[in-house]
């Protein structure tokens, strides 16, 4: 945990861009970095709890999902109106936190690092031991992991999620292609299927038997013993260098609803979030280059080379007056409940 003073601290201030960063305003309200993309000494976030005091909080965020984030934007249009703001690569309003309203932000891994050294409580005997195994067998390092959640900024429960980000998409690639070799830990087990698989139900007008097969390679749900694991994704510094697009002007033109059928081409953005497709559009008139989702459990649901088919709206985005593609986002207020992935081939 770091306090902010008068002024941020620089290294720490890199946080504010990173998705999942937590953080709190001066009211200890708690907020989640949004994404990789933010003005400049703002961040995009999204809104956790709400509270005047730290006794007496509401949780607006349950399933980082459309349906939470609206209620937190209908929320803080009333409460703190000057967080509301447009976004021209969203074409959305969006909650945006000016710098000089953070007092504290969280520090992942510095926290887990006190954990695994010490750990006083079962929750957090089972996350050390977590550690414990991904770093003997896979190689790892401390370092490659922090924790969020509850234990990171809040005090959790005998029975809460213990939830934890790998940094780097080399690491998480690799996290999922050997987990299964590790004794001791469940990947997917029975009940979170059904879960996921019911919360997908509920958003999109697919069947059940049409989601469980996509949850079938997913990697990102464990338990240890009966305690689950959420596993999230979170760039490195190199890597937003890399893959996040510098602009000085953006124009975002809305197209409408539409249905693409095409190839997926690259998902190592799929487990970062917002989650990310590339595909070639079977159109190339049309020729869709993204999928774009605010749902994280939209993660994982299909791999490279698998033919979907995507509902959505379709954007086409105009980056400094010449950089031109189209995307699709799901999860927006337009077709929620009408908008999916589904793998046809």
């Amino acid at each position: 945990m770091l306090l902010l003073g008068r002024f941020l601290i620089l290294e720490k201030l890199k946080l504010l861009k990173v998705d999942g960063t937590c953080f709190r305003d001066h009211d200890f309200n708690l907020f989640i970095v949004l994404g990789y993309i933010h003005p400049s000494n703002e961040s995009y976030a999204v809104l956790k709890y709400t509270t005047e005091e730290e006794r007496d909080s509401k949780r607006f965020l349950q399933a980082q999902g459309i349906n939470d984030y609206v209620n937190a934007l209908d929320f803080l249009k009333r409460k703190k109106p000057h967080l509301i703001k447009y976004s021209d690569f969203y074409d959305v309003d969006l909650l945006t936190v000016p710098y000089p309203d953070v007092k504290i932000v969280y520090d992942g891994f510095e926290k887990l690092k006190k954990i695994v050294e010490n750990p006083s409580t079962r929750i957090q005997k089972l996350c050390a031991s977590f550690c414990e195994i991904v770093v003997e067998n896979l190689g790892f390092k401390l370092k490659d992991m922090g924790i969020r959640g509850s234990m990171l900024y809040g005090s959790p429960r005998p029975d809460s999620d213990i939830d934890i980000t790998i940094f780097g998409k080399d690491k998480m690639r690799y996290f999922r292609e050997h987990i299964d070799e590790c004794s001791g830990i469940t990947v997917m087990p029975t009940l979170e299927v059904e879960r996921i698989a019911e919360f997908l139900k509920n958003i999109s007008p697919l069947s059940m038997e049409e989601i469980v097969p996509l949850l079938s390679k997913r990697k990102t749900k464990l338990d240890i013993e009966g305690i689950p694991i959420s596993i999230k994704c979170v760039r490195l510094e190199k890597e937003i260098e890399e893959d996040i697009p510098v602009f000085k002007t953006v124009s975002c033109k809305n197209l409408g609803p539409v249905i693409v059928k095409g190839t997926v081409t690259d998902t190592s953005a799929s487990l970062c979030y917002p989650v990310e497709y590339r595909i070639k559009d079977e159109s190339p008139e049309r020729n869709v280059e993204e999928i774009l989702c605010f749902e994280s459990l939209l993660a994982e649901l299909v791999e490279e080379g698998d033919i979907i088919e995507v509902k959505g709206i379709l954007q086409e985005m105009e980056l400094d007056g010449r950089k031109r593609y189209r995307r699709i986002v799901i999860s927006t207020v337009e077709l929620a409940g009408k908008e999916y992935i589904k793998k046809i081939g």
